[in-house]
């Protein structure tokens, strides 16, 4: 089997870490660990989307370097490094390789684990050093713009397949140049790419109404017409009288 770093990445963040996360955010702990399961790969992909920049593999190298003291290569270091207290650094890391991209994706990580936009946000941002990190303990001829291009270029198919069950990463991200790409808008999943189960029921129940009116406005008509043929059969009896 070829090396996952994906999975390597998500590996980082075991139970006590979760359960830390947990606590640290006030969320459940099963929706934090949804959340980390989507946003570690969603991170790969938004490499990968700065990978195919101009510019962008060093642009990615040099973040690294510069931070480089900051990313753990290692479960262990997570804890070392306080990445989960150190919101403040993690957000510059984050800005330092994404810009605001990270921002773009906290929504749909949000619906999709049931978490708060704002602790998706902060979930995001914890999980860049963490995939910096692992990429750096698995670069063996340094931090440059040429190996991590190959890095990335060897390692992207493991990206979109790690993401869960169900979450379409076009839905998640968009991709440059990819055909029918889009922006973060979309739903997740299958069940929230469909319509919401209300609308079939109402739309049920305005076509009842519009057929009662109708309905209701012919009998009126009906009523009318008779009404109408009563008095001229009346009329012309008083008249014959």
């Amino acid at each position: 089997m070829s090396f996952n770093i994906v999975q390597d990445a998500k590996t980082f963040f075991n139970h006590e870490l979760v359960n830390r996360c947990s606590k640290f955010f006030d969320e459940n702990e099963s929706h934090i660990l949804k959340a980390i399961d989507v946003s570690v790969p969603a991170i790969f992909i938004l490499l990968e989307e700065k990978h195919d920049m101009p510019d962008g593999p060093a642009q990615i190298a040099s973040a690294m370097r510069k931070f480089s003291p900051d990313l753990p290569e290692n479960p262990m270091a997570v804890s070392e490094h306080h990445l989960l207290e150190n919101a403040k650094k993690n957000k510059e890391i984050s800005r330092a390789v994404f810009n605001e991209r990270i921002d773009s994706i906290s929504a749909n990580v949000a619906s999709y684990s049931g978490i708060s936009v704002e602790n998706a946000n902060a979930v995001l941002e914890l999980c860049v050093p963490v995939v910096l990190g692992v990429i750096k303990a698995n670069l063996s001829a340094g931090i440059s713009a040429q190996v991590i291009s190959s890095f990335i270029s060897h390692q992207k198919d493991h990206f979109r397949s790690s993401l869960p069950k169900g979450v379409a990463f076009e839905s998640l991200i968009s991709i440059p140049g990819m055909a029918g790409g889009t922006t973060t808008a979309g739903a997740f999943n299958d069940s929230a790419a469909k319509k919401p189960k209300w609308i079939i029921p109402v739309i049920i129940v305005l076509i009842i109404l519009i057929l009662f009116l109708i309905f209701k406005q012919k009998k009126q008509n009906t009523n009318s017409e008779e009404n109408q043929t009563t008095l001229v059969t009346e009329i012309s009896g008083i008249k014959i009288g």
